[in-house]
């Protein structure tokens, strides 16, 4: 039985929320379709260049408002994400760096940041071995040369199939630098009870560049008042 606040009678106001229910799902879809598609549409356009270096031969400098790291041959700017990896795998605290960036008041902090970083990755035992990652000339992730690499256009490819083998309709998507979300549902209605709706989905989340694991879960909303709200 739905929760219910209001002075319709609860039979009435019940109804009403289902049909809301029904409307606001099929509103979800058509919504979100897009930006699921996109999100899907990144990401196969997408491949990290991916690189097996010695730690204690990396070598950094200052440039701005960024990070430069030397891999090999090649100079590339380091994103945010791949910063905090390389400081945290030799001791540095994502603050001290954060406080190293703040040029307004440290105009020598980012070439202190630079030195820090290049005296310690320079200590590291020589058998140390990195995984970098980087798209479109710039690092995105410093790892360990055991990371477990998942292909994000695989994965994505065959959740896609899996879906629209059961009917599932991507319904969102989100996609950030370092991190992607795809969300799916049934675009059924199911009423257990009369008038109580529920309908059900599946999350798809990866990071090709360890910032999270591999998730896929299951959800599933619910109308659970009478003034049509809904609970994940």
């Amino acid at each position: 039985m739905l929760f219910h606040h209001s002075t319709v009678p609860y039979q009435q106001a019940a109804t009403d929320a289902a049909r809301h229910a029904r409307i606001k799902l099929d509103t979800i879809i058509q919504r979100g379709r897009s930006r699921a598609a996109e999100v899907i549409d990144a990401v196969n356009r997408s491949r990290p260049v991916d690189r097996i270096v010695r730690g204690s031969a990396l070598t950094f400098a200052p440039d701005g408002d960024h990070m430069l790291v030397r891999l090999g041959d090649t100079v590339e700017t380091m994103h945010d994400h791949a910063l905090s990896q390389a400081a945290s795998r030799v001791g540095l605290p994502w603050t001290y760096v954060q406080h190293l960036r703040e040029k307004e008041r440290l105009d020598w902090g980012p070439e202190l940041l630079a030195f820090n970083l290049q005296a310690l990755y320079g200590r590291l035992p020589t058998e140390t071995r990195l995984l970098t990652r980087s798209v479109d000339g710039s690092t995105m992730a410093v790892l360990s040369d055991r990371f477990r690499r998942l292909d994000s256009r695989k994965i994505v490819d065959g959740f896609a199939k899996a879906c629209a083998a059961v009917g599932a309709l991507p319904v969102e998507g989100y996609r950030t630098d370092i991190k992607i979300s795809i969300k799916a549902i049934l675009p059924e209605v199911y009423e257990p009870v009369p008038n109580e709706v529920m309908a059900f989905g599946i999350i798809l989340e990866n990071s090709d560049f360890g910032a999270g694991a591999l998730s896929l879960r299951v959800f599933a909303l619910r109308l659970w008042c009478s003034n049509s709200s809904a609970a994940t």
